[in-house]
Parts: C-alpha cells; structure tokens; sequence
C-alpha cells in the first residue's frame, strides 16, 4: 500500500500500535508515529522525513511561468487559518532564513530542533518554552498552541491530520496515506482505554471520509477535550478531505468487528492465504531479480528450481509466504556458489 500511494504522487504515514510507542487510546502517541514516519514520492530514496520537507517545501507555480512560493498560512474554505500548522509554516521560515544566514549559531540549532519536537508531537509540555525563545530569537509573534498527551484530544489531531492532507495537496501532491499496523492490539487494552481506542479510530476515519450525510461518521460520541480554543477545535480541518486511511487487523480481532460494524463490509477487503498459482508467480518473481543481480549463473536454474517449488507445493510443508521466499533464495544460493572451486 505504500509504494502504491508513493507511485500515485501521495505523502504516506504509517505506525504500528505499539502498547508502549503507540497505544491506540494516545491520540497524540499516534499522530507524532505518522507524522515522524512521513515518506514522499519526489524524496523516496530520503526514507523516513517527518514533517520538514512538507512545511519548507514551496508550493507548485500556479501557472508555467510563475514562481513557486513558499505558503506562509494555511487557511479553510472559510478563511480560517489553521491554529497550529499556520504559525508553524512562518516559523519555518523565519528559522530556515535564520539559519541560512548563520549557520554555525548552535542556540538556532537546538531552537530549530524544539520546534521539529513540538510540531511532530514528540514531547509536551514545549509551547510555552518555545514560544518565548522564537519570539526573543526570531522577533516571531505566533502562538504556540500545546499539542498534548490527554486522551481526551482525539478531535485535536483529527484536526491535525486533515490540516496536514490539506498541506499536502497544496504543495502539489496528491494528499495524505495513512497507514495504520497491528489495531489487534485494540483488544488488549482495558475496557477504558478500549473506550478511548475507538473515539481515536472514530476521528481518524472521519478526517478521510465524507465530513455529511452517507459515508460520513457519527462522531457525537467523541468528548470536546482541552480549553479555549482547542476545546473548540473541529474533529477536521476543511469541508473537502485530502486523507486516505488503511488500518490493518487480524481477522476475528475485536479491531476487526469495530471497523465492519463502523464502516460497514464493503470498505473491508479480506486478504487471502497464498494459493499454488500465488506461490508459483512469487517464485518467478524473486528468480528474475536474482538472475538480474547474478547474469553468470546457470540458466539451468530455471528448470532446477521450478521441481523444486513444486515439490515444496506437493509436500505441504511451507509455513508462510516468508519461508517460501526464504527457500527460493537459499536454494538459488546454492546453485550459485555450487559452481564455485573453493579449493
């Protein structure tokens, strides 16, 4: 799913509800995985990139021969400019041309770094610090708004999320994929945390789907966490969605019902188990790259390894599609180096 999105020209996130980096019940746990995770179709060799290139990237031209420019807000259908990500592009800027023009300044380092940590969700407790240092170094005048850990602040980085599609679709990608591994875990938690799990759930699915009406999310349920203006936050950030989600779990797993009786059969695709036919083109598919990456071994290999695959097939002994790539390639290892004089 994700070279897929990557080909598409879509930015992907993607976490694994660990219990301990990323509970399902830690909306703010959740956001700052996806978010450090962040990989880009233009940058695919760079790997993991979190939020940087997205908010220093410049926006396409609007015609040929137009410059690009870099966005110094970012605002809804209504003109309301975003609470976070809005600063969050000016202060960017100012860092990046700060650095640009004193690049041995270790404090604008480490200011540059605070930054990254509040905007990516990677600690709390930053945005008063920050906001007073970025208003002495920088002569900024945002607020930096707290992204914090309370449980109750799912619509928060709803809110968050969608922003980010939002950004992304401006900056001439796609949008946003989100990607979400092991939601089994769901059926560990207790019956309160398992509570909180689903209004996550509930808010990340209604960043990627109708905000009204059919296909849309009952989300009544979900408490309005935090004071002021982050109490008043919407679960998402503008009337159209940018954000695609894909949530993995085992089938019969509790995570599994929630999202059936969620979002109803036809939005679950069932993965099924390996077949001969499945087996056979995997086996020719590794045997290709490995011919390309080996030209000098014997074309008899083609023959050799196709009695091979089919006696694993016949025998019934192949554990997973893992253990049958593994045999592939020790078996083509040795048709490699049994050519070889040791002596």
């Amino acid at each position: 799913m994700q070279l897929l999105a990557l080909e598409r020209n879509w930015l992907v996130g993607r976490a694994w509800l660990d219990p301990q980096e990323a509970p399902p019940n830690k909306p703010r746990r959740v956001y700052s995985a996806l978010v450090r995770s962040f990989r880009y179709p233009d940058q695919s060799e760079g790997g993991e990139l979190g939020l940087l290139p997205l908010l220093e990237g410049k926006c396409p031209p609007r015609d040929e021969g137009g410059e690009p420019a870099s966005p110094l807000t970012l605002c809804d259908e209504d003109g309301l400019e975003h609470v976070f990500l809005g600063p969050a592009l000016r202060i960017a800027e100012l860092l990046r041309n700060a650095i640009d023009e004193d690049p041995a300044n270790s404090r604008l380092s480490e200011l540059h770094l605070h930054f990254l940590d509040w905007i990516e969700g990677r600690a709390t407790g930053l945005s008063e610090r920050l906001e007073s240092r970025l208003h002495r170094w920088l002569r900024s005048r945002d607020r930096v708004l707290a992204l914090s850990d309370f449980s109750t602040l799912s619509k928060v980085y709803g809110y968050m999320l969608s922003g980010l599609g939002q950004l992304a679709k401006r900056k001439g990608y796609e949008g946003l994929v989100l990607l979400l591994d092991e939601t089994e875990l769901f059926s560990d938690l207790s019956l309160e945390a398992r509570a909180k799990a689903v209004q996550v759930f509930k808010v990340l699915l209604s960043a990627a789907l109708p905000g009204h009406g059919a296909g849309s999310i009952d989300l009544s349920e979900v408490g309005d966490g935090g004071l002021g203006i982050i109490r008043r936050l919407p679960p998402r950030f503008g009337k159209e969605s940018f954000v695609a989600i894909v949530l993995a779990a085992t089938p019969g797993s509790e995570s599994e019902s929630f999202l059936r009786s969620t979002l109803g059969d036809d939005a679950v695709l069932d993965l099924s188990n390996f077949g001969r036919k499945d087996y056979l083109e995997m086996g020719d598919r590794i045997l290709s790259l490995y011919l390309a990456a080996y030209s000098e071994i014997s074309r008899r290999a083609l023959a050799a390894l196709e009695s091979k695959m089919e006696l694993w097939l016949a025998t019934g002994t192949l554990a997973s599609p893992r253990d049958f790539g593994r045999r592939v390639v020790d078996f083509l290892d040795q048709l490699r180096h049994a050519s070889i004089d040791f002596a």
